[in-house]
């Protein structure tokens, strides 16, 4: 996942608003009248602003955001593009020209936007104002609601941070979804996609997949032409194909019916992909409810686990477990010849007696392969 531009320093600000107050409270700073609150919100900008770039971050401008609880970052210069968004031509040009004519030990370029307004100072420690502009915003353009079969309903549910979550389910298939939309840096937003966590066996595995794909695509391009902004890169695919395209590792994640069945989970994906899984299990888990969460949270704490210290398990129990992989009967016959000394054997037998499968069709594969060694055993002794 793509790191969020700019460094959050919204806390840092209202330190700095809480100290400023106090001096004009106790008569500290000499003013006919107390500062408002955005003269103490563009003063914190201003000193933020150089203790970041003395703390080595760079050239750059504290970027806050007015739309509502107050939100701010430090950005470096490179990132204005990205950063500062439906914004015209000539804020653009003026914004640079600020960056390149400010004195970043002694002032500050601040941006303060609000929905429709974008303001650009550049200032001094002391207040005096070098440059300053205050232009429109292009204008947000609500697209039209997402357009739902009729069997389909959403419920939207918003946390207390701000992050909002869209929950799609269908009247005979059950749950297909969730989207979940949060902050991700100045002015972006992440968008989490999280398919139902369904059995591949299930009836309506493929056809639930597309649905929800193509409900969650279409949010998506609604929120961010509604924003302005093209989606950061996750790994140089949006968050839909990101996100969708691990439903299927993800399903056979939330089905695996045992510790020795992680294991070999864990051991068949590569680290890249399991960095993944556990990304879209993390997000995943504030949406689950009751004992679905504390299954989630036992599942991967196990993968966890097992990636730290992969657990040890006998060329036996190994064997028999690729055994079970094969499909048919002939496949099986000739593996159980070809490792003879291995699985035709007291031992094995009696390993076998401990797999099981986690659903009818699984479970009967299991029945049959077991079924197949024992026959091959007495073939080969009778031999």
């Amino acid at each position: 996942m793509s790191q969020p531009i700019g460094i959050d320093v919204t806390g840092n600000i209202l330190a700095r608003m809480d100290g400023i107050a106090t001096l004009f409270m106790n008569g500290i700073l000499d003013m006919d009248e107390p500062a408002d609150e955005d003269e103490q919100i563009l003063t914190g900008a201003v000193l933020e602003a150089i203790s970041q770039y003395q703390a080595g971050q760079g050239r750059g401008f504290l970027l806050c955001d007015r739309m509502g609880p107050l939100q701010a970052w430090y950005i470096p210069q490179t990132d204005r593009e990205t950063a500062v968004t439906r914004v015209r031509r000539d804020t653009r040009r003026r914004l640079e020209t600020m960056l390149a004519a400010y004195d970043p030990d002694t002032e500050a370029v601040v941006v303060t936007t609000t929905l429709e307004r974008i303001h650009l100072w550049h200032i001094n420690l002391v207040g005096v104002v070098f440059d300053e502009a205050n232009h429109k915003r292009i204008p947000i353009r609500l697209p039209p609601p997402v357009k739902l079969p009729p069997e389909v309903h959403f419920e939207k549910l918003t946390q207390p941070d701000g992050t909002v979550a869209y929950t799609f389910t269908h009247d005979h298939w059950g749950l297909l979804g969730r989207v979940v939309v949060s902050g991700h840096g100045a002015g972006h937003i992440k968008y989490g996609v999280h398919p139902a966590p369904d059995s591949l066996s299930h009836p309506h595995y493929r056809r639930k997949q597309q649905l929800f794909e193509t409900l969650a695509k279409e949010l998506e391009q609604k929120f961010f032409a509604a924003l302005g902004q093209a989606p950061l890169p996750n790994d140089g695919r949006p968050g839909t194909a990101q996100t969708v395209g691990l439903a299927k590792l993800y399903a056979a994640f939330m089905n695996i019916p045992n510790d020795f069945e992680m294991a070999q989970f864990v051991q068949r994906l590569s680290a890249g992909e399991l960095d993944k899984l556990v990304e879209v299990v993390e997000e995943a888990l504030p949406y689950a409810r009751g004992t679905d969460a504390t299954g989630i949270r036992e599942r991967l704490a196990t993968l966890q686990q097992l990636r730290q210290g992969p657990a040890t398990v006998s060329p036996v129990v190994q064997a028999l477990y690729n055994y079970l992989q094969l499909d048919t009967e002939a496949e099986g016959r000739a593996f159980l010849l070809a490792q003879a000394d291995l699985l035709l054997t007291d031992e094995a037998e009696e390993a076998m007696a401990e797999f099981w499968g986690h659903e009818p069709e699984s479970q009967a594969h299991v029945e049959r392969f077991r079924d197949l060694l024992q026959r091959v055993r007495r073939e080969v002794k009778t031999d």
